[in-house]
This record gives structure tokens, C-alpha cells and sequence, in this order.
């Protein structure tokens, strides 16, 4: 993430400036180092109307970006500049206390632009491509295989592993049987993973289940209501049936059973979130409005 790239960052004292100081022991796999440059291209890239990322938004606080976006500014006018070859100066429209977390998204890494600008389309090809994460892409198998290798000059020193082989499994339940029969060390997550309708037998089998590895997710389920058309444009209505629906009784689901229940939209990860927030479970209430 940048906020591991950037050795340190300040704030000015109103807010509009955030000035980013880029490590001098960040390299890329070709051996370059990683600059403040590489952040103004791969930004203003990413803002650029050819580019049309669906993600542009996210920078959309820095002033002009907005404007760069649409086509009506021109990227100089763009509050992203490289001081010097480690110092990253970044102007937003106002003070934003949340665009520092913002960097550490990955929208916000940088791409090579030597190896972007020369190969265009094709930067990505196993044999072009440059990046600067704890593994190197050695090998990929389109549907069969992805080796990664340990990368030895990364800035936070070489991971411990030496290979990590990732193999690309037709379907869900194959990728379950070739973990259960000890052929690879791990399968990811019950929507990739793990079929649904197998939870309750991993769930009921000790020896599987202690191998079952779950962290909490930054995105909430919810249900929605088209605010514009009756009975969804009355609030009395929405806050009657949040209040009806029993969030700790729907986790019977073994689909839901690891789920946490959410009583509010912002996770408990995210910044912001508020446990004095939310509407708990309460029929009696419901009724009476």
C-alpha cells in the first residue's frame, strides 16, 4: 500500500495539503526506484477521460481532478506534483481527513511508466511486466497455474516463503476435493472457495472445521428500497420492517452462520463506524408505527 511506500506524511494546518515523503529503499523488479513521479503518472492516469477507470472517483478530493476527469482541465492543473524524486505534494479542494486512508487502497499504487508507455496494452504480459510487491510473477498458466516468487530487494525484506503456487481449478467443488486430499494448502473464501452447500459438512467434520480460517469483510448485505415510489418513499415504513427483521435468527443460515450481524450500513472496520448507531430487533415497535 502507498502508506507503506511513504515513509512518513504531513498535514497542513488547514487541511488542504498533504505532502508524501517516498521511501529511498522502494525498488521496482526491474531495479528502478520507486519515485514521486511514478505516483503523478499512475494517477493522472488512472483520472484521464481515455483511461475511464470506474475508480476515479476515489480521487476525486484532489483539486481539479474532478474537472481532469470530465475533459474540461488540463492534467498541469491537477493538484498532484512531484517536489523532487521522494516528496509527493497533493492539493485537495478542502481539508478531508480521510484521504490519507484513501492511499492505502489499491487504486492508489503506482504503475512503471517507462514499461506502461512502451509496451502500451500489452505492459501486463508476464514478459513485460514490473511491480514492486513482496512477490515476483514468474509464471502463468492461463487457467492452470500462477509461481510467484519471492522478490529478494523487497523494501520490508524478502518474504519467507520462496515459491507460492496458485492453481487455477475449474470449478468450486474440485478445489475443495484437491484440499481435502492434501494436493495444495489452501482454498479461498466460502464465494470462491467453498461451496455453499457445503459449509455444514466442513462446519460438522472437527478436523476440517479447525483448518477453517474466517476474518471479518469490509462490506455490509442489506436490503434496498426504491425511495422514490410509495410504500418505499415513506421512512416510518423502512424503519418498521428494520425493526421486524430478526438479523440474529436469519444467522441459523449456515450461509450467514459466521456472519456478524449489522446494525448500522459502515462496517466495524471502517472508519466512522458508531455502536450507539443502528436499529436493533424489536416486533412491538414495529407494529405500533
Amino acid at each position: 500500500c502507498f502508506t507503506c511506500i511513504a515513509e512518513n506524511w504531513e498535514i497542513s494546518d488547514d487541511g488542504t495539503i498533504i505532502t508524501f515523503t517516498i521511501r529511498e529503499d522502494a525498488y521496482w523488479t526491474n531495479g528502478d526506484n520507486i519515485t514521486a513521479h511514478d505516483f503523478v503518472y499512475s494517477w493522472k492516469r488512472t483520472l484521464s477521460p481515455e483511461i475511464n477507470s470506474p475508480h476515479a472517483y476515489l480521487f476525486f478530493d484532489i483539486e481539479g481532478a474532478k474537472e481532469f476527469n470530465k475533459g474540461e482541465l488540463d492534467s498541469d492543473a491537477l493538484g498532484i506534483e512531484a517536489k523532487s524524486d521522494n516528496v509527493l505534494e497533493i492539493k485537495l479542494k478542502g481539508p478531508v481527513n480521510y484521504f490519507t486512508y484513501i492511499t492505502s487502497t489499491w487504486i492508489t499504487k503506482p504503475v512503471p511508466e517507462s514499461v506502461v508507455e512502451k509496451y502500451k496494452e500489452n505492459w501486463t504480459n508476464i514478459k513485460n511486466l514490473v511491480t514492486n510487491g513482496p512477490f515476483i510473477l514468474k509464471n502463468w498458466e492461463h487457467d492452470e497455474k500462477i509461481v510467484l516468487k519471492a522478490n529478494p530487494n523487497y523494501f520490508e525484506g524478502s518474504p519467507k516463503l520462496n515459491t507460492i503456487n496458485i492453481f487455477l481449478c475449474k470449478d468450486k467443488y474440485t478445489e475443495l476435493s484437491v484440499y481435502e486430499e492434501g494436493k495444495i494448502d489452501g482454498t479461498w473464501g466460502w464465494q470462491s472457495g467453498i461451496p455453499s452447500d457445503k459449509l455444514e459438512e466442513i462446519i460438522s467434520t472437527p478436523l476440517i472445521k479447525s483448518q477453517l480460517l474466517t476474518e471479518p469483510r469490509i462490506s455490509t448485505y442489506y436490503i434496498g428500497f426504491n425511495t422514490r415510489h410509495e410504500p418505499g418513499n415513506n421512512p416510518l415504513i423502512r424503519k418498521a420492517i428494520a425493526l421486524a427483521i430478526n438479523k440474529n435468527e436469519l444467522k441459523n443460515n449456515i450461509f450467514w452462520k459466521n456472519q456478524t450481524v449489522a446494525n448500522q450500513f459502515t462496517p466495524s472496520q471502517v472508519l466512522g463506524h458508531d455502536e450507539t448507531i443502528g436499529i436493533d430487533f424489536d416486533v412491538e415497535k414495529a407494529k405500533k408505527i
